[in-house]
């Protein structure tokens, strides 16, 4: 009796003490919880070095100011003619009938006075000129002067020129040749005819040449008789 009454109280204490020290058990290979680790603040700076940087802008250059146009002309001198094209020119104004420019290049070195200089081309239908060499000052030249009859005269000579004008000339006549063509035909008061000019009837199919050389035929057009 006794002993069942002691083995009773052994079992209840065992089970009171079991409940006094419960101990969870945890499975087999489950990770130990650890305690967290409270972090470490990461401290904070002191102080703080504040950098201040000068930017110094470029100078922009100042455009230099364009000066005005200026307002005054200058006159452009022309080049002096060269001696042979005084001499050209020379006979241009001959067969143009422009004595005044004809003397201002020379005439007046090669005649007693402009009348007598002018008068000396009074028979001298047109003048051909050929330059055949320059040197220096000098110009050789041939000549053939058709004269109104129809004949031609022709010259050799030379020409010296000093500053676009003709100082100095020499011509020496060498032949006449025969005229070729019929005499040519001037209006009454001696001037040459002009392409589209009215002929006399008694020039009808008649040829001429005008102040330049060029050829011209009385023809009946519109009622009258023009040169053309």
């Amino acid at each position: 009796m006794k002993a069942r009454f002691a083995a009773l109280i052994v079992a209840v204490g065992c089970s009171v003490g079991a409940c006094a020290s419960t101990t969870t058990s945890q499975p087999h290979g489950s990770a130990t919880q650890q305690p967290s680790a409270t972090p470490t603040p990461t401290p904070s700076p002191t102080s703080s070095a504040t950098v201040t940087v000068t930017v110094t802008p470029t100078p922009t250059p100042t455009p230099k100011p364009t000066p005005p146009p200026s307002t005054s002309h200058t006159t452009q001198i022309p080049a002096p003619l060269s001696p042979a094209a005084v001499v050209s020119a020379f006979y241009a104004a001959i067969n143009a009938q422009d004595y005044a420019t004809a003397w201002m290049l020379g005439g007046d070195n090669l005649g007693s006075s402009y009348d007598a200089f002018a008068a000396g081309f009074a028979g001298t239908a047109h003048d051909t000129l050929i330059i055949t060499g320059a040197r220096g000052d000098t110009v050789q030249v041939h000549l053939e002067a058709l004269q109104d009859d129809g004949t031609t005269k022709v010259y050799n000579g030379s020409y010296i020129v000093h500053n676009g004008a003709i100082v100095e000339g020499h011509l020496t006549q060498v032949t006449t040749l025969a005229p070729t063509t019929a005499p040519i035909l001037k209006a009454p008061n001696g001037d040459f005819y002009r392409r589209g000019e009215f002929c006399p009837t008694a020039d009808a199919g008649l040829t001429t040449q005008d102040a330049n050389g060029n050829t011209l035929i009385c023809v009946f057009e519109s009622g009258r008789y023009h040169w053309h």
